[in-house]
């Protein structure tokens, strides 16, 4: 709908007061919207990304993946290696079964991007996915702000700075109106037919990685989860 696509377009004409975007959604459209791939992570995948498990890279699809859960598609990766020779090898989808643990490059930067934020604007969702519903509480406790934006009541609400029940699109319209940021509203622009290879971002330091046991607030009560760790 124009609603949804409107939403998306705001977060794009946004990125020169935002930073990055931390994505839940497998459907593509925020690249489609014009957001560059260094400025996301998509957490749980892209159904129109295959990924080349030898060299990394990954490639954009004009037609979704016909499978989830990193199955190979029957695609070899195209990228050139040492020498100008073609890697080859093959692809896998890139969107998360259930029992999948998310990728590590993406958990990585958006845990290191949460951390490092100023302000944490949370858009349509209820945070009940971990570890992802835990990133706005690295952004407070580095002294960040969490804005909140979803018309039921969240997690942590009880934590953010402030909390919005309202609709997203007519949220984010408001605020772009007030930057005087104009946002187009047409039908998303389709993916041109073929594969295009896709620039990723990785974190210029290395990164250490571990899973911990971690005490979170919910209703007044302590509840144990997960939480994945930049050291």
């Amino acid at each position: 709908s124009s609603g949804i696509n409107a939403e998306y377009g705001e977060i794009c004409k946004m990125l020169d007061k935002l930073c990055y975007v931390v994505s839940q959604n497998v459907d593509n459209l925020h690249m489609r919207a014009g957001l560059a791939k260094d400025k996301l992570s998509e957490v749980h995948g892209n159904i129109f990304t295959e990924k080349c498990p030898s060299c990394g890279r990954e490639f954009e699809r004009a037609q979704p993946t016909k499978s989830i859960g990193m199955k190979k598609t029957g695609n070899l990766c195209t990228a050139r290696k040492i020498r100008n020779i073609k890697c080859r090898g093959k692809l896998v989808d890139t969107v998360l079964d259930w029992e999948d643990p998310l990728p590590f490059d993406e958990l990585a930067e958006s845990e290191w991007r949460c951390s490092e934020a100023g302000l944490c604007l949370v858009l349509g969702t209820t945070l009940q996915i971990q570890p992802t519903g835990n990133m706005p509480l690295r952004t407070k406790r580095n002294g960040g702000k969490v804005v909140i934006v979803n018309l039921q009541k969240t997690r942590l609400d009880t934590s953010a700075d402030l909390v919005i029940n309202a609709k997203c699109d007519q949220v984010m319209g408001v605020v772009c109106k007030e930057l005087s940021l104009t946002v187009d509203t047409e039908p998303l622009a389709l993916l041109q037919p073929g594969l295009r290879m896709v620039k990723k971002c990785f974190r210029p330091e290395p990164v250490r990685y571990r899973v911990k046991r971690v005490k979170v607030e919910e209703g007044g009560n302590a509840v144990e989860t997960e939480e994945a760790e930049v050291e």
